[in-house]
């Protein structure tokens, strides 16, 4: 029992700490995926402070849709057109929704969307954060980003992010030690040598900052000992040993780089993650080089870490049979005229007929701004024509008083107009024998969508 009570403390605590991470994810807006057209979608993230960084979608090569669909093998590369990726636009319409546009898509497809982000516990964001809550009483009131950014260094393990001072400012402080006899301080002097250290590495002034002696003040003098007992050039070792006397977060280092760049930044655009971003890599890159010969401080070294991302698994095939019949299969209209090149048999004739779509298209989007391929612009088209053909003892209609049409139709000018070629099928009847066989006539035609005539014949009622 009391083994469990402990394991129930560790999981709560654990939650308390990484709760807000394990909790931040981004709503996708992409369920009910159209194809053929350009349509936008609202995303939503999970805080103000998520920072959307990209929004990709990646098409499953034709070839692996079967074995995609039964086996759902997302990790292979092999199976996604990553030479083709389409980059998603996005617009802030609040700080939790973004506008996404799609750019059309093609049908009975599969689609993988790609959302990459940085999270709140990330350099990118906390400077968001600072910009809010700035530093007012921040020595006495732990912030928000404040605490966040504790989270982060326990992420990135103990000291990374804690305060290792510069060569310059350890040089200007032991300089400053000359004044002091340190094995012979009385109290005044003692306080002064507290400010002065306060001063010199303001990050000693927060109440979170571990020390390694029973007092801050006691641990100070110790330091400055060993700052002034250095008689040759500074050296690196020299000035990580800081971290052996004192442990502190650097707030004050990545305060100043919020002010230096990004205080006015904010304050003069409004927030679009894309441009923030951009700005942000090309400020750090600038700061970084002003330490040139020095070691980095460990905020600038961790924003080069990974970004977060979701995936979700999108697709544009028809979602039920009615769907994939309504897309698929058209009825059509139109008029034929056909000619064997023998025995004078040539006519024309309407029909009614119906076209059998290679590959959907979407036809809610015109076709002279639609990308349709040859395969969704050609249908296999089969019908009867509405004047009987019978002539004697020479030929008859195939059924009782019609013929059966066979071909193809490509789509001309818009989704309702069409052209056929194919050929009649009837019965021709041998002239000395009477023996009947099957026979094909070429035709070509032009047709339109049952639903125009549906709608014509709102306004001309004898349209039959």
């Amino acid at each position: 029992m009391k083994n469990i009570l402990l394991t129930t403390i560790v999981l709560f605590s654990s939650m308390m700490i990484f709760g807000q991470e394990e909790e931040e994810t981004i709503k996708s807006p992409f369920k009910n995926l159209k194809y053929g057209v350009q349509f936008t979608e609202e995303i939503e993230l999970p805080n103000k402070y998520t920072v959307l960084n990209s929004i990709k979608l990646i098409k499953l090569r034709d070839k692996y849709r079967k074995e995609y669909y039964q086996t759902d093998a997302t990790d292979d590369d092999a199976m996604w057109d990553l030479d083709n990726i389409r980059n998603l636009q996005f617009k802030p319409k609040s700080d939790l929704k973004y506008t996404v546009t799609v750019l059309p898509l093609k049908p009975n497809s599969f689609y993988k969307l790609e959302i990459s982000y940085y999270g709140i516990d990330n350099i990118i964001s906390i400077i968001r954060m600072i910009h809010d809550e700035g530093k007012t009483n921040w020595t006495t009131e732990e912030k928000k980003w404040m605490q966040q950014y504790n989270i982060l260094n326990t992420k990135y393990e103990d000291l990374m992010l804690t305060y290792s001072p510069r060569k310059k400012d350890v040089v200007k402080y032991k300089l400053a030690l000359n004044v002091f006899d340190l094995n012979s301080l009385d109290e005044p002097s003692k306080l002064k040598l507290v400010n002065l250290t306060k001063s010199s590495f303001p990050n000693l002034s927060f109440p979170d900052i571990r020390y390694t002696k029973t007092s801050l003040d006691e641990t100070i003098l110790l330091y400055a000992k060993y700052i002034k007992s250095i008689t040759t050039e500074l050296e690196d070792e020299n000035l990580v040993m800081f971290e052996s006397y004192f442990r502190c977060i650097d707030y004050y280092g990545i305060y100043n780089l919020y002010e230096q760049y990004f205080k006015g930044y904010f304050e003069s655009n409004k927030f679009n993650s894309v441009d923030y971003i951009a700005y942000f890599k090309e400020s750090v890159a600038f700061e970084s080089n002003k330490y040139k010969g020095e070691m980095e401080p460990n905020y600038l070294l961790i924003i080069k870490n990974e970004i977060k991302k979701e995936q979700e698994k999108i697709s544009t095939f028809p979602i039920n049979f009615a769907t994939a019949y309504k897309n698929a299969i058209v009825p059509d209209f139109g008029y034929v005229v056909f000619d064997n090149f023998s025995n004078n048999f040539r006519g024309g004739s309407p029909f009614v007929g119906v076209n059998i779509s290679f590959s959907p298209s979407n036809k809610d989007v015109p076709l002279q701004i639609s990308n349709l391929d040859f395969w969704q612009r050609t249908a296999f088209h089969t019908g009867i024509i509405l004047n009987s053909i019978t002539e004697g003892k020479k030929r008859e209609d195939l059924f009782s008083t019609n013929s059966l049409l066979i071909g193809i139709s490509y789509k001309v000018f818009n989704h309702a107009y069409r052209i056929n070629f194919g050929g009649i099928v009837y019965k021709k009847i041998d002239t000395i024998s009477g023996d009947k066989s099957f026979a094909i006539t070429p035709y070509v035609g032009v047709s339109i969508d049952i639903e125009i005539k549906k709608w014509l014949s709102e306004f001309f009622p004898t349209l039959k």
